[in-house]
């Protein structure tokens, strides 16, 4: 089932037919049904629900919390995506208000991927994991010491990692000095072979690195 990038543009019926044919590829057609997580019972010849959910069953609970949640979590990346390019607001939006809905999105996709994306973490092996990754030292070098922007770029698509690199490589801190090396110093080969290797990008290391 193809993952949906984070700025995905589809209208909220082209969200839920995705939704439906990813919960039917990874629960099952009967996923679909309301009688698989409710209790059914019998109305002379058929069977109906009340709406109360089925107990007993920790797994069927596991399966109908993440379905409901990879929708919620697409609903919010959607709105914010669209407010992100003005849409609805009657206004424009102050850098602040950018870099917070930005940052926001890309947690929310996180999450998204955690869930929807096979062999990926779930976002509690994540959080519990963090402070146990580490990374190679030219790779360290390069983002100069600086692991929690590293951090920041795990599950994010190629094309947003390259975007956060080429940001963090014109901002300065105190001391006038960019947070991490440049990549256009003749060093995107270095950083897609880095992250290459540390398995933070997906795409061929020469594909990546026209990006930067």
């Amino acid at each position: 089932m193809e993952i949906l990038p984070i700025d995905f543009d589809l209208s909220l019926d082209e969200l839920s037919k995705w939704h439906d044919a990813w919960s039917k590829e990874r629960y099952g057609a009967d996923s679909l049904d309301c009688s698989k997580y409710y209790k059914n019972y019998a109305d002379g010849d058929r069977f109906v629900t009340d709406g109360t959910p089925k107990e007993g069953d920790e797994a069927l609970l596991i399966e109908k919390a993440e379905r409901d949640r990879v929708l919620e979590l697409l609903c919010k990346i959607r709105r914010l995506t669209q407010e992100l390019k003005g849409y609805g607001l009657g206004k424009f939006l102050t850098l602040s208000e950018i870099q917070q809905k930005t940052k926001e999105r890309e947690e929310l996709y996180k999450e998204y991927l955690a869930i929807v994306q096979e062999g990926y973490p779930t976002a509690q092996q994540a959080a519990n994991n963090e402070t146990q990754r580490e990374y190679s030292a030219d790779l360290v070098n390069l983002f100069r010491g600086h692991t929690e922007l590293i951090d920041e770029l795990i599950g994010l698509p190629d094309d947003e990692i390259a975007r956060k690199i080429k940001g963090w490589a014109k901002q300065k801190n105190k001391l006038e000095r960019t947070l991490i090396e440049n990549p256009k110093n003749n060093m995107r080969s270095k950083f897609a072979r880095e992250l290459k290797a540390s398995g933070i990008i997906h795409e061929a290391e020469r594909t990546f690195r026209n990006k930067l």
